[in-house]
């Protein structure tokens, strides 16, 4: 009696070789040798939409009925402005479907020579990938390529295809052919698919489908924990990672790599965790970015949650909305690591809620100079609107007053000669012993002047 899943393990395999020799001859086409044309668009979103077809396709002729969760629509090819894109991803995708039968491949999956597809065959392959995802039923969930700057610059991406039965990660195959087989042998032969099925182990192979070897996470022995780390630091916040490494001593450099790549490396002990924290508020994981790699830790022995130590969830739809972070590790340190991480999160709170007080305060300082300089400048007016209404008049000119009647000019030189008296009876003159008042209270009158 055959295994669960085998039918749709051997299948999943066969599709994610075929999609990994696609994107591989992409890669040394597009990317290196050839100058794309102006309707080609990217390498990337080439190698999508083809590797998307010939996935679905395969799963289209095996399981027909089962939907898939995916990145691309067929929505944009299907338009005039389209065409180039579209005929390069026809001839493409059906290169990729005609090649010769491998030992475990069958004409039944529609693989082979004379298999090739119409465009509209591969463009409703594409739109398969349409579903929604959810809680109940079987699913499959794939991401063409995974890791693109990886792609683009000749390191590590990956083709990811899973299984989910009612929420559930029941069967998870990753492609990586950049990969070394052995980690130990960097300039070795490259290229390794990872294969994990519920309740049944992990294994790696080659691409060509040879040399399966079991995985099983080791144990960290001391001072050899490191992190598995993303190349991009749009993709993960390696600040924060730096300061779980100094909570949990770790002197090793990271390894950092696109894609599920990590995962698998994290399944052959060629790091000791896998830490992921989203660099920004409101971002959710893609089911597809996680699937594969979730079921292959826990079958290799590891344990995988967020940062909360929560599971991940793959029931709710196309993103994991109810999880923040992922955290992958074997069962000796996740506990450690997940400690250090929410540390680390409850550090980054504190410092938050400084930021806000500092921020507040200054704010608060602006504002109070600025409602003192409005109060000031209110009085100001109130009081110079005061002293206009009792006949003071303050302008740049200086300062007027209005009388009640018109000064004539002998009653100005009379008021200026009774301000002088008085001024002049304020001030003495002379030494100490013979000091005497200039003029005495003001009563002396000016002597007449001699005609």
């Amino acid at each position: 009696m055959s295994l669960p899943y085998a039918i749709e393990k051997q299948v999943a395999v066969v599709a994610v070789r075929r999609a990994c020799a696609l994107t591989s001859s992409i890669f040394n086409n597009l990317v290196k040798n050839e100058t794309l044309t102006k309707g080609d668009k990217s390498p990337v979103t080439v190698g999508d939409y083809s590797a998307q077809a010939v996935v679905n396709t395969i799963l289209g002729r095996a399981f027909p009925s089962d939907p898939i969760v995916g990145e691309e629509d067929a929505a944009e090819l299907r338009q005039a402005s389209g065409t180039v894109l579209k005929d390069r991803i026809v001839a493409l995708a059906n290169e990729a479907l005609t090649g010769d039968l491998g030992s475990d491949e069958s004409s039944d999956l529609g693989l082979g020579p004379g298999q090739a597809r119409t465009p509209d065959e591969l463009l409703d392959a594409i739109d398969r990938g349409s579903d929604q995802g959810g809680r109940v039923g079987r699913r499959w969930t794939l991401d063409p390529i995974d890791g693109t700057k990886g792609f683009l610059r000749g390191g590590q991406y990956a083709v990811c295809l899973a299984l989910i039965v009612d929420g559930e990660v029941v069967l998870g195959v990753i492609g990586c052919p950049n990969l070394p087989v052995n980690n130990g042998e960097p300039d070795g032969s490259r290229g390794c698919i990872f294969v994990a099925v519920k309740g049944q182990g992990a294994e790696q192979t080659t691409v060509s489908g040879d040399h399966a070897v079991p995985l099983s996470i080791p144990t960290a022995g001391p001072g050899s924990l490191n992190f598995l780390e993303s190349v991009e630091v749009a993709h993960a916040d390696l600040t924060f990672n730096n300061r779980v490494s100094e909570l949990l001593s770790i002197t090793r450099a990271p390894a950092r790599m696109d894609s599920q790549a990590k995962y698998g490396c994290l399944a052959r002990g060629d790091g000791g965790a896998y830490l992921r924290m989203p660099t920004g508020t409101g971002y959710q994981e893609k089911i597809w970015d996680h699937a594969s790699g979730s079921l292959l830790v826990q079958e290799c022995g590891g344990v995988i949650t967020d940062s909360r130590g929560k599971l991940l969830d793959f029931g709710l739809g196309r993103t994991l909305g109810e999880n923040y972070g992922v955290i992958a590790a074997g069962k000796d340190v996740h506990a450690q690591v997940l400690a250090a991480v929410q540390q680390a999160l409850a550090e980054g709170k504190i410092d938050i809620f400084s930021l806000v007080m500092t921020t507040f305060l200054f704010v608060g300082t602006i504002f109070g100079i600025f409602y003192a300089i409005k109060s000031i400048s209110a009085y100001l007016k109130t009081t110079k609107a005061s002293l206009e209404a009792r006949g003071c008049t303050i302008s740049s000119g200086g300062v007027s007053f209005k009388t009640e009647k018109r000064f004539d000019r002998e009653d100005y030189l009379d008021a200026t000669q009774r301000g002088l008296v008085r001024a002049l009876g304020a001030t003495t003159v002379g030494s100490e012993s013979h000091k005497h008042g200039f003029l005495a209270q003001g009563s002396r009158r000016p002597r007449q002047r001699e005609e």
